[in-house]
């Protein structure tokens, strides 16, 4: 028969298992506290990435707004581009003919200079002319080979502008690549009546890169833009868009815009 614990044994076994209890208490509780200061950490890094995005949104969105106001507000362009809108008019629509082309070149060699300059300090590298109401391109300076197609189902932003006759500005997909945009109307003073007339809009556009690539550099993290495969057939050219998937091929329904 085994002899009972003396009772200093049982009162040390005792406090030895009420000081393990604590220990698994304490570190449980330290856990605890160091899984939620890291979770409130991640948060608040969450939030001053995504302030810092909405801000840096927002001054390029300016930019390329501040772009498109300065060449809608030149008196020249706005009489090459009244021209041109009376020439296509003239000669049937979409491409126009002999006089619209005429019209495009002399608009093109107004705007070029300062389009020059504007793509070294602002990085842009869109400038889109579109005749109105809706929106129907006149003069892609960017790519000049491509004019008089009808983008009324794309480009919702430039049919805003020439509806409302205001400006419009955000992100939006174009037949080429998405852009962060800024929409100026353009009017003109007819040299007949001497009163001013809607001409169309012009736009700036500049891609996502740079805006990704400082914040990757300040955060120190990647950063990616992705795009539904439905949303880019959509709107995507056919032949831009073979050679996209080349550089940049899809992975399952989603298609990298633009990343760090």
């Amino acid at each position: 028969m085994k002899k009972p614990l003396p009772q200093s044994t049982k009162l040390f076994l005792l406090l030895s298992l009420l000081i393990a209890m604590c220990d698994v208490a304490f570190v449980g509780i330290a856990y605890r506290q160091s899984q939620n200061a890291l979770v409130t950490a991640l948060e608040q890094e969450a939030k001053n990435q995504h302030a810092s995005f909405r801000n840096s949104f927002k001054e390029t969105v300016n930019n390329m707004l501040q772009i498109a106001t300065f060449v809608a507000n030149d008196q020249r362009i706005q009489q090459a581009f009244l021209k041109g809108k009376v020439a296509v008019e003239s000669e049937g629509g979409g491409k126009g003919q002999k006089q619209a082309q005429i019209a495009r070149d002399d608009l093109l060699t107004i705007v070029a200079p300062s389009w020059a300059e504007m793509t070294k300090q602002f990085k842009a590298r869109q400038l889109h002319f579109h005749l109105g109401p809706g929106s129907t391109s006149f003069l892609r300076v960017h790519k000049l080979s491509k004019f008089g197609d009808n983008m009324d189902n794309v480009r919702y932003t430039i049919v805003d502008a020439n509806n409302t006759l205001s400006a419009t500005s955000g992100f939006e997909t174009g037949r080429v690549y998405s852009g962060i945009r800024g929409v100026q109307p353009v009017f003109a003073l007819s040299p007949d009546s001497n009163k001013k007339i809607h001409v169309g809009a012009v736009e700036s556009g500049i891609s996502y890169h740079d805006l990704l690539q400082n914040l990757s550099q300040t955060f120190d993290v990647n950063i990616a833009v992705l795009l539904t495969m439905e949303h880019i057939k959509a709107n995507v050219w056919p032949d831009f868009l073979n050679k996209r998937f080349k550089k940049s091929p899809p992975f399952g329904d989603l298609v990298v815009e633009e990343t760090s």
